[in-house]
């Protein structure tokens, strides 16, 4: 542990806390590439995302942003009950269910509320300004816990998994020229080069660091370098940087173009690791539509995983065809070439001995401050409710 509190500290001295480092926090999934946010306008069951409703401090949320609907346990239109949910980039879910009505078929409408981090959504959730949302697990959300802020984890909805096919959550990338060229052959060969990196105080810079120590490496053994996920091409084209740590839908983009190749997967040193959760607020969570709402959300995660871990042809096309519905990036090809994708469980099962081990290396590295009891906040009973109604995925 000691040496994992050492890189952390190399990464605040070289401010890499900055909000242009967000390589972290979601999912491929959650992942936080700006032009990968549902889009303006989007059309379904949702409502055009509110720019203004963009929080901001990760660590120490601000006053909570309007929210454009009022709370569901308040709100209908028509015979749909209107559920706010806030959402972080790219996460898969909850577009695939919106898209194939599954929401509207358990009396639900969602309207999405966009955020630049998971930690910003906390205080809107506790004060029940949004029922739901999705985001990263980091120091900054645990920190919001332990200042009293009564959110509960009630789903997975991102982590590593090593079984085949593989669902990694980032992807160490170097520059091909330096590959071509014999410079660089493995992992290990980035010891001195200029290397982008994930956000201090995330599951996604847990996960780096822990690909670090399997490699024999610490960060202390390159220069790393903030490079927000949308400029990573240009970066490794004009050598601003040698190698990173990417998500998607950029690592896709870096290696078909010709621009990286690939080096390391983080499931192969931290598999399980639970990077990205479903979160309900306490106004939410006593209302009457917890399992409802998760049991469309378990139907869309269910098509999500026949699309990418069956690889069902048509399952495929469905999951597609709502991550460009509702996300910025449109060109199917990328989708179409995307060699990975993040896991989520098809029952929605979390991952608590990764959160523990998350929390374990935040307190260490000092941007976590206080310790939470994780099993008073991991909630499962209202996956387990919606699994009994739609019964076990297989």
């Amino acid at each position: 542990m000691d040496g994992l509190m050492t890189n952390t500290h190399k990464l605040s001295r070289r401010g890499l806390l900055r909000s242009c480092v967000v390589l972290a926090g979601g999912a491929g999934l959650a992942g936080l590439i700006g032009g990968c946010g549902p889009s303006q306008g989007a059309s379904g069951s949702a409502k055009a995302i509110s720019s203004s409703a963009t929080a901001t401090s990760a660590d120490k949320p601000a006053a909570p942003p309007p929210v454009s609907a009022a709370p569901s346990t308040a709100s209908r239109s028509g015979s749909l009950h209107k559920v706010s949910f806030g959402t972080v980039g790219a996460n898969f879910n909850p577009f695939i269910a919106m898209d194939q009505g599954y929401f509207a078929e358990q009396g639900i409408e969602l309207d999405l509320i966009r955020f630049d981090s998971g930690a910003s959504m906390v205080a809107p959730l506790g004060t029940g300004q949004l029922d739901t949302g999705g985001g990263a697990i980091s120091a900054g959300l645990w920190n919001a816990v332990a200042r009293g802020v009564p959110v509960k984890l009630v789903a997975d909805l991102g982590h590593t998994d090593a079984t085949p096919p593989g669902f990694p959550q980032q992807e160490l990338l170097v520059r091909k020229a330096l590959f071509d060229d014999g410079s660089v052959k493995s992992a290990t060969d980035i010891k001195g080069l200029k290397v982008g990196v994930p956000m201090a105080g995330t599951s996604v810079e847990y996960a780096m660091v822990k690909m670090l120590q399997k490699v024999g490496l610490t960060i202390n053994d390159f220069d790393a370098i903030a490079v927000a996920p949308t400029d990573f091409a240009a970066a490794m084209s004009n050598g601003k940087v040698d190698a990173a740590f990417a998500i998607q839908q950029s690592a896709t983009i870096l290696v078909t173009e010709g621009i990286a190749t690939h080096l390391m997967y983080d499931s192969e040193a931290a598999p399980e690791n639970q990077s990205v959760a479903l979160m309900f607020g306490p106004r939410f969570a006593d209302s009457d539509l917890p399992v409802a709402f998760m049991t469309a959300y378990l139907e869309g995660i269910r098509t999500y995983n026949d699309a990418f871990r069956k690889k069902q042809p048509a399952a495929r096309e469905k999951a597609i065809d709502a991550i460009i519905k509702y996300t910025g990036v449109k060109d199917r090809s990328v989708y179409e070439k995307q060699t990975w994708f993040v896991g989520i469980d098809p029952d929605g099962r979390l991952r608590p001995p990764s959160l523990q081990e998350q929390q374990e290396y935040f307190l260490s590295t000092g941007t976590q401050t206080s310790r939470v009891d994780i099993g008073q906040v991991v909630e499962p009973r209202y996956a387990e409710q919606a699994v009994a109604r739609l019964g076990p995925y297989r």
